[in-house]
């Protein structure tokens, strides 16, 4: 981090940085497999989480697309109630951390996300009381890590996309909103997060709105 470089706005995803999730081997087992990693590499790819995040595909034939493609060895119902459940709590020190933010920075989340997991999850109350500004994949029909979720985006924010700070648990969301001019950090919570923003100088006491990048 060498060049000083001004920030107006950071952007936060929701799960894995701001919200805790369990761990994804709780869905289920997908084509067999039941290790983290490859049923992660299928969800990043799998055309119907897509659609059910983009807002094309309900709840419930989200479930019985994903039970029939993938045979995960449950009902619908079943893979839908483990589904829901996924998000857990909101991490220690979030909110602390918000606070402390310089109040000149325009604060939002940008997540993939479902409307089930917006209002079953602490995202209906807990997430609106944190971010009044709200950038979701299902409301807006667009997701990571295409270019034109973070367009969109930076369109809402209305600053140079150089002068946005953002923070995804998700190497290719990084990698998408760096390729569109955004300053993006691959962090996985909270604590990583506050480094960084401490080292940019945007926390109540720091080098306000100035970054060392």
């Amino acid at each position: 981090m060498s060049a000083v470089r001004r920030i107006d706005a950071v952007l936060f995803d929701v799960g894995g940085v701001i919200l805790r999730l369990a761990d994804i081997t709780t869905l289920g087992a997908f084509n067999g497999h039941t290790e983290a990693q490859p049923i992660k590499d299928l969800w990043s790819r799998c055309y119907i989480v897509r659609a059910h995040e983009t807002g094309a595909l309900d709840a419930d034939a989200f479930a019985a697309r994903m039970v029939e493609t993938y045979a995960t060895g449950c009902a619908p119902e079943e893979f839908l109630a483990r589904f829901c459940a996924w998000p857990r709590e909101v991490f220690p020190g979030i909110e602390e951390l918000l606070a402390e933010l310089d109040p000149q920075l325009q604060v939002a989340c940008l997540s993939n996300t479902c409307d089930i997991h917006w209002r079953t999850m602490v995202a209906s109350n807990e997430m609106t009381r944190l971010f009044k500004r709200q950038f979701l994949s299902f409301r807006w029909g667009l997701m990571k890590p295409d270019a034109d979720i973070y367009l969109r985006a930076i369109g809402e924010l209305g600053c140079a996309p150089e002068r946005i700070l953002f923070f995804d648990d998700n190497q290719a969301n990084v990698d998408g909103a760096r390729a569109v001019g955004i300053d993006a950090h691959l962090v996985d919570g909270p604590d990583a997060a506050r480094k960084i923003l401490d080292a940019y100088g945007l926390l109540r006491g720091g080098r306000i709105n100035n970054g060392s990048t």
